[in-house]
């Protein structure tokens, strides 16, 4: 019989078919990109070089017939042999473990439903039903990275399949006492005292948010067509998250929805929230190709009215970047724009009213003024 073990949450066994794609697997290519990366770096020879070639060998292979499963297997065998560690069985399983859900932004209001899975059948031999103990924590760095501050232990799970591939194990959680935010679940998977493994999951928590987003939704559909791609866009966001579509990143789902609020009552006030806005802001679009509203983010000159025609500066980020990567540290462009605005703005008023006007990107003193957008994935669609 199966046994479960209460902690703060509750937790039970849930036997119902999940109907939704599970949450995304960190981006293949920029695991792969890692990989190439530590391989030039570590620069292998010798006896490591040979397992190294045969790992790639096999690599190859499994990404001409298309067997995903394996090639994150073996990309994890090929980075734990770089690092000089050995590839053990345990660590097969451990990194064959995949912790998933149907929505990984949780209305706290509802249970929350988990999946305990495995993406590929490692090599280990297990004799006995496993164990699950299941927590929550602080996120920890990085995406897949080990969990932050443990914050309550869950709920402990006995009589898991040693086959979660054949079966995966089915898990109900009560989040209703967690605060909103997010979080890490963590699950950690026992063969008696012994460790196999671990599997975390990154979740947002926001009590009522499945009525929130239905509400913005309906008031979204009165807004103008030029304005609703702005509106919606928390809910297609949510929804893209959910189907595996893309990551969350550093979305915040309150300040989302608050900001599409806003939206909606300017509005519905008569107005239109971004006439005459400058500074640094985000509007979104429909890529159509895509099915997916994109986000695009803008900076306008603090004096730019629409009287005088300014250059336009265009920035599309690279793989694994987003609509911020150009204003961020890496390239600098909104603190170098104010930087050379408060600079052009002195030399106006130091030297007279043959300079350009003060604006957001100033090349020197005779190029003028220019307005930055930095797109998520290109330009708008008209």
């Amino acid at each position: 019989m199966k046994t479960i073990r209460w902690f703060t949450l509750a937790g039970l066994a849930c036997w119902l078919a999940p109907c939704a794609l599970p949450q995304s697997l960190p981006n293949l290519p920029l695991v792969q990109l890692a990989y190439t990366v530590k391989k030039r770096t570590v620069n292998p020879q010798g006896e490591l070089k040979e397992k190294i070639d045969a790992n790639d060998r096999a690599l190859n292979a499994a990404t001409r017939t298309g067997n995903q499963a394996e090639v994150r297997r073996l990309l994890a065998e090929g980075m734990t042999l770089l690092n000089g560690e050995a590839w053990t069985d345990q660590l097969d399983y451990a990194n064959s473990l995949a912790l998933r859900a149907d929505h990984v932004f949780i209305d706290t209001s509802k249970p929350c439903a988990l999946r305990l899975e495995q993406i590929y059948m490692p090599s280990i031999s297990l004799e006995n039903s496993l164990t699950t103990k299941v927590s929550l924590h602080k996120p920890g760095a990085g995406r897949g990275g080990a969990p932050g501050e443990l914050l309550k232990e869950l709920a402990t799970f006995d009589e898991v399949s040693r086959d979660l591939r054949e079966s995966p194990f089915l898990m109900e959680l009560d989040l209703s006492t967690v605060a909103d935010g997010a979080y890490q679940i963590q699950a950690d998977v026992f063969d008696g005292s012994k460790l196999l493994g671990s599997a975390g999951l990154r979740v947002t928590v926001k009590k009522d948010l499945d009525a929130k987003l239905a509400q913005l939704e309906k008031d979204a559909g009165s807004l103008p067509e030029a304005l609703r791609a702005d509106a919606l866009y928390p809910i297609d966001f949510v929804h893209n998250v959910n189907r595996a579509r893309i990551d969350t990143g550093a979305f915040e789902i309150g300040q989302e929805i608050a900001t599409a609020n806003e939206i909606v009552a300017a509005a519905k006030a008569g107005k239109d929230p971004f006439a005459g806005r400058t500074g640094d802001f985000k509007r979104h679009y429909v890529l159509r190709s895509a099915a997916e509203i994109m986000p695009y983010r803008l900076y306008i000159p603090a004096n730019y009215d629409g009287r005088r025609a300014f250059p336009l500066i265009v920035a599309l980020h690279g793989l694994g970047g987003t609509e911020d990567s150009m204003f961020g540290k890496t390239y600098g462009m909104l603190p170098e724009a104010e930087k050379k605005r408060a600079a052009a703005a002195e030399a106006r008023r130091t030297a007279g009213a043959d300079l350009p006007p003060p604006g957001g990107w100033v090349e020197d003193m005779s190029t003028g003024v220019r307005c930055i957008v930095g797109f998520n994935s290109g330009p708008p669609v008209q």
